[in-house]
C-alpha cells in the first residue's frame, strides 16, 4: 500500500509538472523571442522533459507493479488511447525540444520561432487537455462496455 501511494503521488506530481511547463511554454512562445526568453524556455523545456519521463515511469510502475491488476488497464481500449496520446505528446516534444536545445545559448539578440514549433506546442497542450478526462473514465471502468 505504501509503494502504491508513493508511486501514485510521484506520478501526479510529474503530471502537474508536465502541465505547468507546457502552459508556460505556450504562454511564452512567440514568433520572435529574445535571447533571455530562449534561455529560459530551454530551461523550462528541460524540466518538461524530466517531468514527461517521470510521468512515464510512474505510470509504468502503477500499470505493472502496484495498484490494480495490469489487465484492468491493458484490456481497456480507452487506456490504449491514452497511451497513444501520451506517446504522441512525447514524439511531438522531440521536435520542440530540438529547437529549444539549439537555442539555449543564442548567438543573436532575438530568435525567430518557426510556425510549426508554435503549432506543435499548441497541439501538445490540446492533446494534454484530453488526457485527464480519459484517465477519469478509465478509473470508472468506462471502456469495458459497462
Amino acid at each position: 500500500m505504501l509503494l502504491y501511494t508513493i508511486a501514485r503521488y510521484l506520478h501526479f506530481i510529474a503530471i502537474f509538472g508536465v502541465i505547468a511547463t507546457l502552459i508556460i511554454k505556450n504562454t511564452a512562445i512567440k514568433t520572435l523571442i529574445s535571447e533571455e526568453d530562449a534561455i529560459n524556455l530551454a530551461k523550462v523545456n528541460l524540466f518538461f522533459n524530466l517531468c514527461l519521463i517521470l510521468t512515464c515511469i510512474g505510470g509504468l510502475v502503477l500499470w505493472f507493479w502496484v495498484g490494480r491488476p495490469s489487465n484492468f488497464y491493458t484490456q481497456n481500449p480507452l487506456f490504449m488511447t491514452k497511451l497513444i496520446l501520451f506517446t504522441l505528446i512525447f514524439l511531438l516534444s522531440l521536435f520542440t525540444s530540438n529547437f529549444f536545445r539549439k537555442h539555449r545559448e543564442p548567438k543573436k539578440e532575438s530568435i525567430e520561432v518557426p510556425t510549426p514549433i508554435v503549432l506543435l506546442l499548441r497541439l501538445q497542450l490540446t492533446i494534454l487537455a484530453v488526457l485527464p478526462l480519459i484517465a477519469f473514465l478509465i478509473t470508472r471502468g468506462v471502456g469495458f462496455g459497462y
